[in-house]
């Protein structure tokens, strides 16, 4: 009855994640979805490193929620999306350059990030930046009205807090002052414009995985359901009642100095087609990890080259933290392959994965 019972919850967490979801409906305000990108200097200014981006931008946006919350401002925001754009900053030649080459759609500066935008339905775009002009911290539009080309601002990394973020968001909210918390009202009548400034796409982002929690082992062999595993070992795969990201699962790879540590998984390919985004994530956590430890997707398309995102977890001994990134398909994706990998010359140690996906969505109109 046990192992009637774990198929039938692997078999449910299928259907709920690769079934077709509902068209959404009109956005209220209730939730602001934030897509943040983030150019070389900026993440240089917040620690270096990918994670260290994520780990404040993440910390950043609950405190924001938080004092949002406790003002009667009635949205939360949502960071829905991180991007890495190779930009150099051009604030030293005109005050507003950034933002200008930020907001601006086929001038050359960033221009990736719209069509990442509208495939998230992301109602605002944050950019981190390190130009460290001696004035900068930060810089949005001036308030007139909702309007999608005006939903973008910039935020100088050294100075990147709740309070300064609050500031220049708030700017796209309609305040006009440097703490929107002190315009309750003013916010609250435009959030539902604002929210709109992306309509929902017809076909919501689907995880295109199956147990990326690896909580399902329906024939207790240790391998997490839907995932195969590249020469594994009997000291990978699914450890329950261990450290997790969530849940009560994770998966297991030890570093060998010969062969692959991996397991692969096809995503679901339905209704994927060229300029869709798609968008891989995970949590990795680490012990005494030498360099090698990575998640990545390959995918394979008929007479045109594969598309390759590889998402490198940190060395050493780390708590989880959040690996993401994304790429624009240039074709229709003849098959898409997941690979939790741990793989390198000398490589040594114990990484954990947890909660993985891979989000993808057809675009929406903008």
């Amino acid at each position: 009855m046990r192992l009637l019972q774990r198929v039938w919850v692997g078999l449910c967490l299928c259907a709920l994640m690769m079934g077709a979801a509902p068209v959404r409906a009109a956005d209220d305000g209730s939730v602001m979805d934030v897509l943040i990108a983030y150019t070389p200097l900026g993440r240089a200014q917040l620690g270096g490193t990918d994670a260290a981006v994520h780990a404040q931008v993440s910390s950043t946006i609950s405190e924001i929620n938080t004092r949002f919350a406790n003002a009667g401002i009635e949205t939360r925001l949502r960071w829905v999306g991180a991007r890495f754009t190779f930009y150099l900053e051009q604030i030293n030649v005109d005050f507003h350059a950034d933002l200008n080459n930020l907001m601006g759609t086929t001038d050359g500066y960033m221009d990736e990030l719209h069509p990442a935008r509208d495939a998230y339905a992301a109602d605002l775009v944050l950019l981190i930046t390190g130009s460290q002009f001696a004035i900068y911290t930060g810089d949005a539009p001036v308030w007139t009205g909702a309007d999608a080309s005006r939903g973008f601002a910039v935020v100088e990394g050294r100075y990147f807090s709740p309070t300064t973020v609050m500031t220049e968001v708030g700017r796209l909210l309609g305040a006009t002052g440097t703490d929107p918390t002190l315009e309750v009202a003013t916010v609250n009548a435009s959030l539902a414009v604002v929210a709109n400034y992306r309509v929902a796409p017809t076909t919501p982002p689907v995880n295109r995985l199956s147990n990326g929690g690896f909580e399902i082992d329906a024939d207790g062999d240790g391998r997490p359901d839907f995932w195969t595993p590249i020469e594994p070992r009997a000291n990978t795969g699914q450890r329950c009642g261990v450290p997790t990201q969530s849940g009560g699962c994770a998966l297991r790879l030890v570093g060998r100095s010969v062969g692959t540590t991996a397991f692969n998984q096809r995503a679901d390919l339905t209704g994927l087609a060229a300029g869709d985004l798609i968008t891989l994530s995970g949590y990795a956590r680490t012990v005494n990890a030498q360099a090698g430890a990575t998640l990545r997707v390959i995918v394979h398309y008929t007479g045109q080259p594969k598309q390759r995102l590889v998402l490198r977890a940190p060395v050493g001994t780390t708590g989880y933290g959040l690996l993401t990134d994304s790429l624009i398909l240039t074709g229709t994706p003849r098959r898409i392959v997941v690979s939790a990998h741990f793989n390198s010359p000398g490589a040594a140690g114990v990484i954990w994965f947890d909660d993985v996906s891979l989000v993808g969505s057809r675009q929406p109109t903008p």
